[in-house]
């Protein structure tokens, strides 16, 4: 009625954290998915009754069945990556009678969730949330449905209670910046990804530990933001550089379209690359191998952790994992070419 207080429905995490466990045992109980010991049982089904909690009617309906359809939630679909990612997932998920579905979130945070809500109500058998941290939020609507999720891409200080993947990002520019920093006298810099991408702040501390194992002085360091991961932002960012007064002798890039862009800038000033300025990247796209120099960058193998993640996935979805959440570390390759 008019003027009364609307109640606040009651949601899975209410219920997880009321009876002390985690969203992914209240999703076992009301969904019979997993086995669970008797007490924990007792317990969230009296925090039930306790908050007056109503499951989701919808996620009740579709309890038990399987679509043979497994999400992939990424980012971008601009980036080359995310397709080569996608493409280690189908050839793992496919063999086994999956399909793939790809959705992108553009980054956006309402986008996320409104992705969630979507595959959940298409009955999803799994979903793989690649390239940013899976929200608490989202995390607990897939468990109200009884998804099983994978996160992947992530930085090493991301923890979750559901399997994940991650690449040696910080151990990657770290190890980058002491193998070719002792080429090259004079000034080390950074083109950094764009401020609020995940990637940005992990792939910065890489350099910054690489360039202290180097024994380089913190006055030595310059590091400039750029606006995007584009070719675009990469030339602007470099011709600040290069501009300053304080040229670096050797450029690491937080990706290739950043270091493509920095080596247009480079060409515009009259610079020699790798004679002038050497620069190196990280992603290793199918452009580095074509830029001119050829681009030295680091090989995060896309592929392969798409094929990590879905391997995750599909033993979880047949029962043949039950355990508790595992947490991979992929490494990489530095593929040395001709522009450092």
């Amino acid at each position: 009625m008019a003027g009364e207080a609307v109640k606040r429905r009651v949601t899975v995490d209410d219920v997880a954290a009321h009876a002390g466990v985690s969203q992914a045992t209240v999703s076992q109980v009301l969904n019979g998915s997993r086995p669970v010991s008797e007490a924990t049982r007792a317990r969230v089904q009296a925090s039930i009754q306790e908050l007056g909690y109503r499951p989701n009617q919808i996620a009740r309906a579709l309890r038990g069945q399987k679509s043979r359809t497994v999400a992939i939630i990424v980012p971008s679909f601009v980036q080359e990556f995310y397709p080569w990612m996608a493409l280690g997932v189908s050839e793992v998920l496919r063999p086994e009678g999956y399909q793939v579905a790809l959705y992108y979130t553009d980054g956006v945070r309402a986008t996320e969730t409104q992705v969630a809500r979507v595959v959940a109500e298409r009955v999803t058998d799994g979903a793989i949330v690649f390239g940013s941290p899976l929200h608490k939020a989202d995390a607990r609507i897939f468990a109200e449905f009884g998804i099983t999720v994978v996160n992947g891409g992530l930085s090493a200080g991301d923890a979750a209670d559901y399997d994940t993947v991650r690449v040696a990002q910080e151990e990657a520019f770290s190890g980058l910046v002491q193998l070719l920093g002792e080429r090259y006298d004079g000034l080390i810099a950074h083109i950094a990804g764009p401020p609020g991408h995940d990637t940005a702040p992990v792939r910065e501390a890489g350099f910054r530990a690489g360039l202290a194992a180097f024994g380089t002085p913190e006055a030595d360091v310059v590091v400039a933001a750029a606006t995007a991961y584009s070719w675009e932002a990469g030339r602007a960012a470099a011709a600040g550089l290069l501009d300053s007064g304080r040229r670096p002798r050797l450029l690491v890039c937080a990706n290739d379209l950043l270091a493509i862009g920095a080596m247009a800038a480079a060409r515009e000033r009259g610079l020699r690359v790798p004679g002038d300025l050497a620069v190196t990247g990280y992603d290793n796209i199918v452009a580095a191998g074509m830029a001119v120099p050829p681009l030295t960058t680091v090989e995060p193998f896309a592929e392969e952790q798409g094929r990590a993640c879905a391997r995750l996935l599909l033993e979880r979805m047949s029962g043949g994992y039950d355990g508790p959440p595992r947490h991979l570390v992929l490494s990489t390759e530095v593929i040395e070419r001709e522009s450092a």
